[in-house]
């Protein structure tokens, strides 16, 4: 070395760290050198400053001027909802350094906006991107419903929406069953151990949605066809005769209640439309009976 020529001053980079080693500027700061110094930017986005110790243990520097900084610790976006913006139908979770938005069971889209399922359909599980239709020959009519708007899906004529279960699916007029909720979010909507909705067998009938059984029709009489929807399709077997007006009256329960007068018709005018709409005294409505029987 030449003893007659200064030294050469060459800036150490505090900025650089091997792989894996923590920068001087601790954990979601970036570091900026310069010449003969560096600096440290304000916490990343998602995260804030700790208070300082007042020891100063929580601060970070290099020789000569010390820089004090606070540990950078993750903000809880959930915790105060002008944080997020999650939908008002969704659920936040916290994530490091963000938060994730997914919409409550009834409702799809992504955690943002969330649209409660339609009529006939269900989300029976936090963020669905999409609701399930009900299985065959069923129908939804829980009381989650936002809209009351009317809807058709196959056989099934639904008038509730967001519905949250498959359990909440009711058979529709003509079938009858119970259908159990899904274990979990793999399990397919169509499965017969979860149950199904049948139709309703000669003799039979359910006049309202969300029978599991079918109604027997009085002694004496049966339906013309599988999936009887109404009392009225019940007609007199050969060798029965109407003895009276039948009229039926059907609870909300899908309980008979009966009642009527003895007028007598001909038996080859018998059928559905010299039914009036109650049942009679004088005739023996049997037990209810399983759909598919």
């Amino acid at each position: 070395q030449n003893p007659n020529r200064p030294p050469v001053c060459r800036d150490v980079d505090e900025c650089v760290r091997g792989d894996g080693e923590v920068g001087i500027c601790g954990v979601e700061r970036n570091c900026t050198n310069f010449f003969g110094g560096y600096n440290c930017s304000a916490c990343n986005m998602g995260y804030t400053d700790s208070e300082l110790l007042e020891d100063g243990s929580n601060c970070t520097g290099g020789e000569g001027e010390e820089q004090c900084y606070g540990e950078c610790v993750d903000v809880d976006e959930c915790a105060d909802p002008a944080a997020n913006n999650c939908s008002a139908a969704g659920i936040c979770n916290n994530t490091a350094g963000a938060w994730k938005c997914s919409c409550l069971p009834g409702f799809s889209g992504d955690g943002f906006t969330c649209t409660p399922c339609a009529p006939g359909t269900f989300a029976d599980f936090p963020d669905m991107s999409s609701c399930l239709t009900c299985p065959g020959n069923s129908s939804t009519s829980g009381n989650a419903a936002t809209s009351t708007d009317a809807a058709t899906s196959g056989n099934a004529s639904t008038s509730a929406a967001g519905a949250a279960s498959r359990a909440e699916c009711g058979c529709v007029p003509g079938y009858a069953g119970t259908l159990l909720p899904r274990p979990n979010n793999l399990s397919q909507v169509e499965d017969a151990l979860l149950g199904a909705c049948s139709a309703c067998p000669l003799g039979a009938f359910s006049a309202a949605a969300g029978f599991d059984e079918c109604c027997s029709c009085p002694l004496g009489a049966t339906t013309l066809q599988l999936a009887s929807a109404s009392p009225l399709d019940c007609v007199c077997d050969r060798a029965f005769f109407t003895s009276v007006n039948i009229t039926v009256n059907l609870s909300s329960t899908g309980n008979l209640s009966t009642g009527g007068s003895g007028n007598a018709s001909n038996p080859a005018s018998n059928n559905a439309s010299s039914h009036n709409a109650s049942n009679s005294s004088n005739a023996s409505w049997p037990s209810r009976v399983e759909a598919g029987e």
